[in-house]
């Protein structure tokens, strides 16, 4: 569900009562959130030295510090590190369709590095030296070719070999451990790499180029020259990128082509940069410019920024309006405030990229506008940081030794939503569960997940109670399929609901906090 397509169906953005307004959030108070949002995804990052994060013992450890867990391709539906027990109904259907678990480098490592970096220039030492002795041997270690894990440069897709030299690994799958069970907890012994995107080298390199820039550490510029080198391979002759290697023949992808471009860009700033760069960047922004119809906001937030790189005001001032007319402005839900709509869900991801684009889009053009719509989408942010961090929850995940781990802070949905459903009206899944809740429906319609019976945590009682003190937990649950239905569909009864952590969500808002508090 990260990367929604940007829907017409804007009628959400003028609803007819006047709006409930969110206080302004200061410079100050952007960057407390901040560092509370880094401290709080801390928990879920792979440690090998006590920190705090969810320890890994055994071979292989000191690579894999800066790994977050997760199943495969569904990480983010249910509380993904219950994964413990594959004869639990709420596991079965995720570990049949997944067939393995992994740790995932991408932007799951590089979000938070990037706010760590940021933190670190705004004073907070401890944040920087996180940054650097942390995430970037991770970022080493997993790029191709790797000594670490073994990695060769040249990799095979759809049995089509390509070089891959330079691109980071987009994750480390688990084999089955030493039980044979795949989705046990001692599975994360055993590594093996599945491969990459070039949007996660992407990513990744412009969160490094923005390091060196920021610090003049240029300690990592052979692997970001070796990351932008795999990345320009992989433009295509019309100047646009595919998301992944895994199909050759896949289709151009305005978001992977955004960021790329985007990553060039803060290359060149950090002095890593060869002749070819900036053509490059100008037949991206080319591309860009006709072929983001039907775009989501996260990338026309990026191609904001390649715009302005361009030189491009105007280009830059069409697509910040864009941006505007996305914003939930006049709602009767004071929660969907100020969040800029993908389709008919307002997304966390979207500000990693629309709050930095937006100020320096108003400091180019002088048009406070884009200011006054950075200055509302972070106090979006703070809205859902303050809800979850008052909720009283005490939540728990699986830690990777097998046992429930508490997570100090935040909900059982977690600190940040990954998105906002807006719509209670019609037949949405928030609507559902309001209605559910309203009309009295009990609980108790699902076996209890390995996780409760761990914690004597009750889920579907927990979210009636959320509910009833503030609909806004409606509109952030997930359906669960835990009977195998899936993850898509609408949920037919409130025990096809729970809980779903996604710490890089976090990442995300901590990213657009800690931005605003620097361009602000």
């Amino acid at each position: 569900m990260r990367a929604l397509a940007l829907s017409s169906v804007l009628a959400l953005v003028a609803c007819d009562a006047p709006p409930t307004c969110l206080s302004t959030v200061t410079t100050t108070d952007a960057a407390m959130w901040g560092r509370r949002a880094n401290e709080w995804v801390a928990q879920f990052v792979v440690s090998c030295d006590g920190r705090r994060g969810l320890r890994l013992d055994g071979p292989g450890c000191v690579a894999a510090t800066g790994l977050m867990p997760g199943l495969h391709r569904d990480a983010w539906v249910a509380n993904y590190l219950n994964y413990d027990d594959p004869a639990d109904p709420a596991n079965r259907g995720a570990l049949e369709r997944q067939r393995y678990a992994s740790l995932v480098l991408a932007d799951q490592a590089a979000y938070p590095f990037e706010a760590l970096v940021a933190a670190g220039a705004l004073g907070d030492v401890a944040a920087l030296d996180r940054a650097r002795t942390f995430y970037l041997p991770s970022f080493v270690a997993h790029q191709l070719p790797s000594a670490a894990f073994g990695l060769p440069s040249t990799q095979r897709f759809d049995g089509t070999p390509l070089d891959a030299a330079g691109a980071f690994a987009q994750s480390l799958a688990i084999d089955a451990g030493a039980d044979g069970l795949l989705g046990t907890a001692d599975d994360v012994a055993t590594f093996r790499w599945t491969g990459h995107s070039t949007l996660h080298t992407a990513v990744i390199g412009a969160a490094v180029a923005d390091y060196v820039a920021r610090t003049g550490d240029h300690s990592p510029a052979d692997a970001l020259a070796a990351a932008l080198r795999f990345v320009m391979s992989r433009q295509r002759p019309d100047g646009a990128w595919a998301y992944a290697l895994a199909d050759v023949a896949a289709p151009d992808d305005a978001l992977t082509t955004a960021v790329a471009a985007q990553f060039l860009g803060r290359a060149a700033r950090a002095g890593i940069a060869d002749a070819t760069s900036a053509p490059a960047q100008s037949a991206a922004a080319l591309w860009l410019r006709d072929h983001l119809a039907g775009a989501s906001t996260t990338a026309v937030a990026a191609a904001v920024g390649v715009a302005l790189d361009q030189g491009d005001l105007g280009t830059a001032r069409a697509l910040g309006d864009r941006l505007l007319a996305a914003q939930v402005g006049r709602c009767t839900d004071r929660h969907a405030t100020g969040g800029l709509l993908d389709g008919t869900f307002e997304s966390s991801w979207s500000p990693v990229y629309a709050v930095p684009s937006l100020l320096r889009l108003a400091a180019e053009s002088g048009d406070l506008r884009y200011r006054d719509a950075a200055d509302r989408l972070i106090a979006w942010i703070v809205d859902k940081l303050q809800m979850a961090d008052s909720s009283g929850d005490r939540a728990f995940v699986q830690d990777l030794a097998g046992a429930a781990a508490a997570v100090e802070g935040g909900s059982w949905w977690g600190l940040m939503p990954e998105v906002y459903e807006t719509d209670r009206s019609g037949d949405t899944r928030a609507g559902r569960i309001v209605r559910w809740v309203t009309a009295g429906q009990s609980d108790g319609q699902r076996p209890s997940s390995w996780l409760e019976q761990e914690t004597g945590a009750d889920l579907e009682r927990t979210l009636i109670d959320h509910v009833r003190h503030d609909a806004y937990w409606a509109s952030i649950s997930y359906s669960y399929g835990w009977d195998g239905s899936g993850d898509v569909a609408l949920p037919v009864d409130l025990g096809h609901v729970t809980a779903g952590i996604n710490p890089l969500a976090t990442a995300d808002a901590a990213v657009a906090l800690l931005a605003y508090a620097l361009l602000r």
